[in-house]
């Protein structure tokens, strides 16, 4: 158990000079010594005269109408920071011992004398001042004198905010950040590591399992059953801190997670019991400590998260998942339709009071990266009349509409230090938030493909999203669509090396770590660490003007021209489906079929060659443009990409899938297929634009973990290939690079592969 010394303040009579009692404020304590670093956590700690402790009127420390506790904070330059308000918090100790029996036991409560906290972050070094206020609903009001602290300098970098360049973004100090993680939301099934000096359950326990078979066969598992309802679990927090320990270890600094009812979720409500914690929190204070340790996990491993304040399945009423029953809102409130959770004026109320609670707690922290107010909102009654409602011409929108932006400004306003999103499902997306500039400081959409011209499309896709509405951009969701079983070298490694490179913020997330990344015999993050490594080795920097290239005829201008026309033309362009010109989308049939049927529109239908030429912007070709993918960001001085044999795909692997378009396959219901990748040898990449004449370094990279490339018996994550390394001098403005031979894996040799990064470096004029 971590103790927190606590200078404690007494407010009572004091001799001359000392600050005057407190009539409502009966005590304050200092969590944090003096001489507190530069972005790091100072929290504050209060009693009160009054005791807050129901849910009932004029009780309730979870409604700011009731009462609000307030922190004032100004700079050492003289400057009023945005008022950090308090939030009620109970302490609790971790009895370790109860972990693996999942018993509410491991969270054992302590007392808490001063239950009310305030937190900030202090971004300048000097002394700052701040005053403490309270305010009732009686329209009683106390503000104790000023106090001051001290802040020193320090190596944390910051806050994240958008760089100059618009594409991606920065920390306070000026360092570049390039988002790799995923989503980390939610498990099903899973296992994690018995946590070391933790005793595991006896052997034969159902709650027991080993990795095997092989050197790793004696590690203990802990098996976690499919997550209920209220089925918040003492693995919560062991579960999510393995994984950002695996993020680490393998290169990643990012996450996405979500406040689910089985994790960390304040307002949820139990059936069986009929409790619902909706507006009051008490019940689910471990939850939130939970959280707290959390943030504390995601510091230490240098992992930024982006938080989802709500899951929108809850507003899901018909098919297969009717959420929305269980919905606290619906049954605290009695609403009868999912539309209504936007439109009630005391749903709306609760929901700011969430908000506020989760910025009051959590906002101080720059581990957290952004916010998102509704996972998928727009998918209300299971995304099977969203197309017809949420559009805008449909009876819906406007409700979402109105709701959004309520609650982003609300949001913005309690705390402007963080980034926001709009978390809506792919057609609305743009939609929405082109209408909202000042609201959203980032653009995201979710896309589920099993096309094979997958990452053509997101690479079209993230050039429209960051060229429309000038702010970074990120695939905040993939997988194959029907969620096609495939060897993990072509579902986790083709998808972030391609959206590396194609003017995102960072690489696409893959959903869920629990169900698909995270496996503690073998995690599939391992694919991350090259990816790392190669950045890290080119210095590419995020903040550098990194212009997307590929091998594509048109130029950005014309094809962002075109599109933007022709959504001028149908203002309704983006919710069709098929879209009718639009090349970002394709038909259902298309997104889960292999070639050679091809439905899309936006695709050309003969044969592999030339149905990529659309789509990206200029500056690369190759000798076989139809079955040679590239993706590419260029600067003055550098560029750095990825060179891809478009036949190595889940298609020409063994895979499974659950029988969605069946009628789409050769063979329907196919479930293997040979390893047939399209072996392409002595073939060049041209690339163009370049100075008139100049010399230039060509580097090539092992993108794949597990192999020893440099040669001294050890397995490698990725490496270079000095073997393959040429100085090449342009003509003309063009450079013709030739390009190692893309083969499956180990063909040609150990290094041998299908794909490999390359850095493309102008040497100095002597």
């Amino acid at each position: 158990m971590l103790i927190i010394s606590a200078v404690l303040l007494a407010l009572g009579p004091g001799p001359a000079g000392a600050q005057p009692a407190g009539q409502h404020i009966t005590a304050v304590a200092v969590m944090t010594p003096d001489g507190i670093a530069q972005y790091e956590k100072f929290e504050v700690a209060l009693a009160l005269d009054r005791s807050f402790t129901s849910s009932e009127p004029d009780n309730n420390p979870y409604e700011p109408d009731d009462v609000s506790v307030e922190g004032h904070f100004t700079s050492p330059g003289g400057q009023e920071r945005p008022v950090r308000y308090g939030f009620y918090y109970a302490d609790f100790a971790i009895d370790d011992q109860y972990l693996q029996a999942n018993d509410a036991r491991y969270w054992r409560a302590l007392a808490t004398p001063q239950p009310w906290r305030i937190r900030f972050a202090p971004d300048e070094p000097g002394t700052w001042r701040y005053t403490l206020t309270v305010r009732y609903r009686d329209g009683t009001t106390e503000t104790l004198p000023a106090r001051t602290f001290t802040c020193v300098p320090s190596a944390n970098r910051g806050f994240l905010k958008v760089a100059p360049n618009r594409r991606n973004f920065i920390f306070d100090n000026g360092a570049p950040y390039f988002a790799i993680g995923s989503n980390v939301d939610y498990w099903g099934v899973s296992t994690i590591k018995a946590p070391p000096g933790i005793p595991p359950p006896a052997p034969g326990s159902p709650n027991l399992s080993y990795c095997g078979p092989g050197p790793q066969a004696e590690i203990p598992l802990l098996t976690l059953s499919e997550s209920q309802p209220l089925g918040f679990s003492t693995f919560s927090y062991a579960a999510y801190d393995q994984v950002f320990r695996e993020l680490q270890a393998n290169g990643g600094n990012f996450a996405r997670v979500w406040l689910q009812r089985f994790n960390w979720d304040m307002e949820t409500y139990d059936p069986a019991s009929g409790m619902n914690t909706l507006g009051y929190y008490t019940t689910h204070q471990n939850r939130l400590y939970d959280f707290d340790r959390l943030l504390t996990s995601a510091r230490q491993h240098g992992i930024y998260l982006h938080l989802s304040l709500l899951n929108g399945f809850w507003l899901w009423s018909v098919g297969d998942k009717p959420n929305w029953p269980g919905f606290p809102y619906k049954v605290g409130l009695g609403l009868s339709q999912p539309v209504e959770f936007f439109t009630d004026p005391q749903a709306r109320h609760f929901f700011k009071n969430r908000i506020r609670y989760v910025i009051a707690r959590w906002g101080y922290s720059p581990s957290i990266v952004s916010y998102e107010l509704i996972n998928e909102g727009d998918f209300t009654d299971a995304g099977q009349t969203f197309l017809q409602t949420y559009g805008p011409s449909g009876p819906d929108f406007e409700p979402l509409r109105a709701w959004t932006i309520e609650m982003a400004r609300y949001l913005k306003t309690l705390d402007p230090r963080h980034l926001q999103t709009l978390a809506y499902g792919p057609e609305n997306a743009e939609e929405f938030i082109n209408g909202y500039p000042r609201l959203f400081d980032y653009s995201v959409s979710h896309d589920y493909t099993s096309s094979f011209h997958a990452q053509v499309q997101r690479s079209f896709r993230a050039q429209v999203m960051t060229q429309l509405h000038h702010k970074p951009y990120q695939l905040q969701e993939y997988d194959y669509t029907p969620y096609i079983s495939a060897p993990y070298e072509v579902k986790f490694h083709v998808t972030p090396w391609a959206t590396a490179f194609n003017g995102s913020f960072g690489i696409a997330l893959q959903l869920s770590a629990f169900a698909n990344l995270h496996h503690p015999c073998w995690p599939a993050y391992s694919y991350y660490q090259p990816l790392a490594r190669f950045l890290a080795a080119t210095q590419f920097s995020s903040a550098a003007d990194n212009k997307p290239i590929g091998n594509a005829a048109g130029t950005a201008t014309a094809l962002y021209g075109r599109y933007r026309a022709a959504l001028a033309a149908d203002p309704l362009l983006l919710m069709k489906i098929p879209a009718t010109a639009n090349p970002a989308y394709s038909s259902a049939c298309d997104r889960s079929c292999p070639p050679p049927y091809y439905a899309s529109v936006g695709l050309a239908t003969n044969g592999y060659k030339g149905n990529q030429r659309q789509y990206l912007v200029d500056g690369i070709t190759t000798s076989e443009d139809g079955l040679i993918e590239v993706f590419a960001l260029k600067n003055p001085t550098q560029i750095t990409g990825w060179v891809h044999n478009k036949t190595h795909y889940w298609f020409n692997f063994p895979h499974d899938h659950n029988g969605f378009c069946d009628t789409c396959y050769a063979n329907p219901g196919l479930k293997t297929a040979p390893q047939t990748i399209t072996p392409l040898r002595g073939q060049q990449l041209t690339i163009t634009h370049l100075k008139r004449r100049g010399t230039y370094t060509v580097q090539w990279f092992y993108p794949y973990p597990g192999t020893d490339v440099d040669g001294n018996g050890n397995p490698d994550d990725g490496g270079f290939l000095p073997n393959l390394a040429v100085t090449l001098t342009a003509t003309r403005g063009r450079l013709t690079v030739p390009i190692p031979p893309l083969v499956a894996l180990g063909t040609d040799g150990p290094t041998s592969a299908p794909d490999y990064g390359f850095v493309i470096t102008e040497k100095p004029n002597k």
